[in-house]
Protein backbone atom coordinates (compact mmCIF):
# COMPACT_ATOMS: atom_id res chain seq x y z
CA UNK A 1 0.00 0.00 0.00
CA UNK A 2 1.46 3.62 -1.00
CA UNK A 3 1.71 5.97 1.76
CA UNK A 4 -0.28 9.49 1.04
CA UNK A 5 1.49 12.04 0.15
CA UNK A 6 1.33 14.89 2.36
CA UNK A 7 1.01 18.13 0.73
CA UNK A 8 2.28 21.28 2.74
CA UNK A 9 1.12 24.86 1.75
CA UNK A 10 3.38 27.66 3.07
CA UNK A 11 1.44 31.28 3.51
CA UNK A 12 3.24 34.53 3.60
CA UNK A 13 1.91 37.42 4.46
CA UNK A 14 2.52 40.86 3.00
CA UNK A 15 6.10 41.04 1.46
CA UNK A 16 4.62 42.05 -2.31
CA UNK A 17 7.36 44.38 -3.20
CA UNK A 18 9.78 41.40 -3.13
CA UNK A 19 8.04 39.51 -5.60
CA UNK A 20 9.11 39.68 -9.46
CA UNK A 21 6.98 38.89 -11.75
CA UNK A 22 8.41 39.45 -15.31
CA UNK A 23 9.25 36.19 -15.84
CA UNK A 24 6.20 34.30 -13.66
CA UNK A 25 3.31 32.71 -15.80
CA UNK A 26 -0.41 33.95 -14.20
CA UNK A 27 -3.17 31.72 -14.54
CA UNK A 28 -6.68 32.74 -14.66
CA UNK A 29 -8.19 34.73 -12.01
CA UNK A 30 -11.08 33.12 -9.03
CA UNK A 31 -12.97 35.26 -6.83
CA UNK A 32 -14.36 33.14 -4.08
CA UNK A 33 -16.89 36.01 -1.62
CA UNK A 34 -13.98 38.79 -0.74
CA UNK A 35 -10.67 37.10 -2.68
CA UNK A 36 -9.20 36.94 -5.90
CA UNK A 37 -6.43 33.72 -6.04
CA UNK A 38 -4.03 33.64 -9.34
CA UNK A 39 -2.23 30.76 -9.34
CA UNK A 40 1.59 31.51 -10.14
CA UNK A 41 4.21 29.76 -11.45
CA UNK A 42 8.35 30.97 -12.10
CA UNK A 43 7.93 33.64 -9.31
CA UNK A 44 11.23 34.95 -7.80
CA UNK A 45 11.12 35.39 -4.59
CA UNK A 46 13.84 38.36 -4.05
CA UNK A 47 16.06 39.74 -1.41
CA UNK A 48 14.10 40.58 1.79
CA UNK A 49 12.15 37.81 1.43
CA UNK A 50 10.84 35.39 4.17
CA UNK A 51 11.24 32.47 1.96
CA UNK A 52 14.26 34.08 0.20
CA UNK A 53 17.24 32.38 1.62
CA UNK A 54 20.37 33.47 -0.52
CA UNK A 55 19.87 35.57 -3.76
CA UNK A 56 16.87 34.82 -5.36
CA UNK A 57 14.95 31.77 -5.72
CA UNK A 58 11.65 30.42 -7.90
CA UNK A 59 8.20 29.15 -6.31
CA UNK A 60 5.10 28.48 -7.57
CA UNK A 61 1.27 28.82 -5.32
CA UNK A 62 -1.37 30.81 -5.29
CA UNK A 63 -1.46 34.81 -4.99
CA UNK A 64 -4.39 35.94 -2.59
CA UNK A 65 -5.99 39.18 -2.53
CA UNK A 66 -8.07 39.39 0.35
CA UNK A 67 -10.78 42.11 0.44
CA UNK A 68 -10.54 42.51 -3.05
CA UNK A 69 -12.22 45.76 -4.39
CA UNK A 70 -10.87 45.91 -7.99
CA UNK A 71 -8.80 43.72 -10.66
CA UNK A 72 -8.36 45.14 -14.34
CA UNK A 73 -6.00 43.12 -16.64
CA UNK A 74 -4.09 45.03 -19.82
CA UNK A 75 -4.03 42.17 -22.04
CA UNK A 76 -1.30 41.99 -24.93
CA UNK A 77 -2.04 38.83 -27.27
CA UNK A 78 1.04 37.16 -29.15
CA UNK A 79 0.93 36.59 -32.10
CA UNK A 80 2.40 33.05 -33.13
CA UNK A 81 5.15 31.66 -30.36
CA UNK A 82 5.35 33.53 -27.12
CA UNK A 83 9.09 32.70 -27.59
CA UNK A 84 9.84 33.93 -30.79
CA UNK A 85 5.94 36.23 -31.84
CA UNK A 86 5.60 37.90 -35.26
CA UNK A 87 3.72 40.51 -33.20
CA UNK A 88 0.87 41.34 -31.21
CA UNK A 89 -2.51 42.25 -31.31
CA UNK A 90 -4.58 45.18 -30.08
CA UNK A 91 -4.40 45.74 -25.79
CA UNK A 92 -7.87 45.51 -24.56
CA UNK A 93 -8.92 45.77 -21.49
CA UNK A 94 -10.89 42.50 -19.06
CA UNK A 95 -12.26 44.18 -16.15
CA UNK A 96 -13.03 40.98 -13.08
CA UNK A 97 -14.21 43.56 -10.27
CA UNK A 98 -14.39 47.56 -10.01
CA UNK A 99 -16.21 48.42 -7.22
CA UNK A 100 -17.05 52.54 -6.68
CA UNK A 101 -15.81 52.69 -3.19
CA UNK A 102 -11.99 51.49 -2.77
CA UNK A 103 -11.19 53.19 0.12
CA UNK A 104 -8.62 51.61 2.03
CA UNK A 105 -7.47 49.36 -0.28
CA UNK A 106 -3.73 49.45 -1.27
CA UNK A 107 -2.26 49.07 -5.00
CA UNK A 108 -0.61 45.84 -6.38
CA UNK A 109 0.80 46.07 -10.12
CA UNK A 110 2.12 42.92 -11.58
CA UNK A 111 2.78 41.77 -15.28
CA UNK A 112 3.87 38.01 -16.67
CA UNK A 113 2.56 35.62 -19.11
CA UNK A 114 -1.04 34.02 -19.25
CA UNK A 115 -1.45 30.51 -21.72
CA UNK A 116 -5.08 30.94 -22.46
CA UNK A 117 -5.27 33.45 -24.15
CA UNK A 118 -1.00 33.26 -24.73
CA UNK A 119 -0.39 37.24 -23.75
CA UNK A 120 1.59 39.66 -21.82
CA UNK A 121 -0.53 40.94 -18.77
CA UNK A 122 -0.60 43.94 -17.05
CA UNK A 123 -2.37 43.89 -13.65
CA UNK A 124 -3.70 46.10 -11.35
CA UNK A 125 -5.56 45.35 -8.13
CA UNK A 126 -6.34 46.72 -5.12
CA UNK A 127 -7.22 44.60 -2.35
CA UNK A 128 -7.04 45.70 1.69
CA UNK A 129 -3.95 42.81 1.92
CA UNK A 130 -2.21 40.24 0.19
CA UNK A 131 -1.13 36.74 0.92
CA UNK A 132 1.50 34.13 -0.90
CA UNK A 133 0.35 30.27 -0.83
CA UNK A 134 3.71 28.53 -1.82
CA UNK A 135 3.37 24.75 -2.52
Amino acid sequence: MLAEKEIIVISINGYFESLHFTECRLGQPMVENDTLQVRVSNLHIMKGHPLCTQGSSLVSGVLMFIGIKRSIRKVTEYIGDPKNPDGFRDEYLITDIEEVDIGGAEVFLMEGVTEQPSAWIDWEIRASRFELQVD
